[in-house]
Order: C-alpha cells, then structure tokens, then sequence
C-alpha cells in the first residue's frame, strides 16, 4: 500500500529577464503562502487540500509571467525529517507573530497609564493585528505555540481601551473612518518616495485631510509624537494582505469619487508588479514616476510635482467611468495571459 504523501514541493523558476520587482512580487506570494524555503528555487508546504490549491495556483501565477512552476507530492525530504521540517515551518510563524506583538507591545503600557497618543497607536495597530491573525490562522500549519500568547496580548490591549474608555467596541479592520481627526494632521513616511508613497500622498492631500503636512523618515528615524505614519513598516496606514498603501486608504476612509478605483488598481500593479489587474496604465505612471525621482532630490518638492500626475490619471478615470458602457474601455483584461510585446517598427 503506497505511503500518503506529507508534503507537497514547489519547484519554480523565473525567466532570466524577470524584472526584480517581478522577482519581489513572487517572493511576496510566496511568503503569505507560508512555504518554507529549502533552496532558492524549491519550497515546501504540507500536503493538505488548501496547501495544495495554494501551490497550483502559485504555479499559475509564475507561468503566466514565462516562469517554469513544477509541483511533487512527497512521503519524505532526505536529510530532513518530519519533526525538523515542523520545528521550521513553526519557527517562520513565531516570527510573524513577533511582528505583530512588537507592534502591539510598546503602546500597551503608555496606554494604559492614559496616553492619549498610544492609545490613538495601539487602536491603529489592533486593526492590524486583526487582519494579520486572520491570514496567519490560514498558514499556521502545525499551531506555532507563540499564536495563542500574541492573540491574548491582542485581547490584553483591548481590555486596556476599553477598560479606560478609549474605546467601546474597537472598530473591525474594514470599518469606514471618519475623517474628522485626521484633519491638519503632519503624515509621515519613509525618505525618497517613489509610487505608493507618492500616489497616498495625494489621495490624503485631496481626499482626507487638505491640510495634511508631509514628513520623511529616513533609515533609523522615528516619526515626531502624534505623526501620523503611511506605507512604513507598522505604519498606521501601510499595506494590508494583497492591498498596496494607496488601496488601504481608499478602503479604509470609504473613498468612491469616480476613477479612484482604477487609479487604485494602476498604482498597485506598479507598486507591486504582480498585474493583478492587468493595467497597462502603470507601465507609463512607473517611467513617468522614476523620472521625477531622478530629477527632483527634495522630498517635498518631488510630493509636489507628483500631485497633477495623479490628479490628470484620476479625472481621466472618472471621466471613463461616466461614459455609457458600450463606449468603454475594458478596464481589466479577461485573462492572466502574458502580455504581448509590441512588435517595434522601423
């Protein structure tokens, strides 16, 4: 009688001319699926259904951008033995629960002692914490014994607000917030902005506080008291699963003006260079953004002359999406296909 297998090998390789946001991308994929790494090329994941759907559909994605994906059902890893291969899909967990805590952790006692700043973070990193747990419950294969202690330190900070009145319920990470006390407020994010920063600028500039002051952080820095953080490593508004920055905002303040959902889907397939959405847009908004960093050295200056980029791509959205339906454009292609290289002529 054959062995049942117990784990499941993906075996990938990405085409010699894979860009390194395409290579970032896959690593992305591949990190929010929980495999654990063996080699450069091959990952490992245990043989369950889920994890299985996972793998064909991971093998889909980098076939779809010229990558050669094989995937192996296996009773054994030679030289590896099952209780080792556990201990290190259990080690990856406990670090991204570690994430979590260290961002929970350094608010929980300024916000019990009353601080009102805390306790604005620790709200803002709860409703991260929620989103994160959800994903990780799904890829927490063998029950890494540091999920059960973040979820009740994510239960201990809740008490905290609510024990002081900070808050009654804390809101689920998909609540829409009011824009009130986000008004005048100084938003910080790292140095040298480049597409999502740039893009979230403008979307909080013209859409969620028209007051807002920018500040950049550079390595090792830390954002002034009452900051409010974007697209920065447990920022207050950073991304979120598949979502870029910009989506998060979008989602978050409830925001549907006309064209910001396409100018959403453009700005995440050029700042994650997945082609999620097959937008051919950011091809374009990528050459137009790196020329401007390469000519413009100061930050708030380069926020600035990114503003009417963003602004013309938005009214040219909405101005598409007013049209009656028989005159639009698809907006999506059908299809994760390849896209086709224009034949140069001449």
């Amino acid at each position: 009688m054959a062995e049942t297998a117990r784990w499941i090998l993906l075996v990938i390789g990405l085409p010699g001319g894979a860009t390194s946001r395409a290579r970032v991308a896959t690593w992305r994929k591949l990190k929010r699926s929980g495999a654990l790494a063996l080699k450069d090329s091959v990952y490992l994941l245990p043989a369950t259904d889920d994890a299985t759907e996972t793998a064909n559909w991971l093998a889909g994605e980098i076939r779809a951008v010229g990558g050669d994906a094989s995937i192996a059902r296996v009773t054994s890893i030679s030289g590896l033995d099952d209780a080792a291969i556990v201990e290190q899909l259990n080690a990856l967990r406990d670090s991204d629960y570690a994430e979590i805590e260290a961002d929970i952790a350094p608010f929980l006692k300024r916000a019990a002692k009353g601080d009102e700043d805390a306790r604005a973070r620790l709200r803002s990193a709860l409703r991260r914490a929620a989103h994160r747990l959800d994903e990780l419950s799904r890829i927490d294969f063998f029950k890494s014994a540091k999920g059960p202690r973040v979820r009740e330190l994510c239960e201990q900070a809740r008490r905290v607000l609510e024990d002081a009145g900070a808050t009654g319920a804390l809101p689920e990470p998909r609540e829409v917030l009011d824009r009130t006390p986000y008004q005048g407020r100084v938003w910080a994010t790292r140095a040298r902005p480049k597409i999502d920063r740039l893009a979230s600028a403008w979307l909080i500039r013209h859409f969620i506080d028209p007051a807002a002051r920018f500040a950049f952080v550079g390595e090792g820095e830390k954002p002034g008291k009452g900051t409010l953080t974007f697209d920065t490593f447990g920022g207050d508004f950073t991304h979120e699963g598949d979502d870029c920055t910009f989506e998060v905002l979008v989602r978050r303040f409830g925001l549907e003006d006309p064209g910001l959902r396409a100018l959403a889907d453009v700005v995440h397939d050029a700042d994650l260079g997945d082609d999620k959405f097959g937008r051919q847009e950011h091809v374009g908004l990528n050459a137009i953004v790196s020329g401007l960093v390469a000519n413009i050295r100061d930050d708030q200056a380069l926020v600035i002359a990114a503003f009417p980029v963003f602004a013309a791509l938005e009214t040219a959205f909405a101005a598409d999406a007013r049209r009656p339906s028989r005159e639009k454009r698809p907006a999506r292609r059908a299809s994760r296909a390849p896209r086709r290289r224009n034949k140069k002529v001449g």
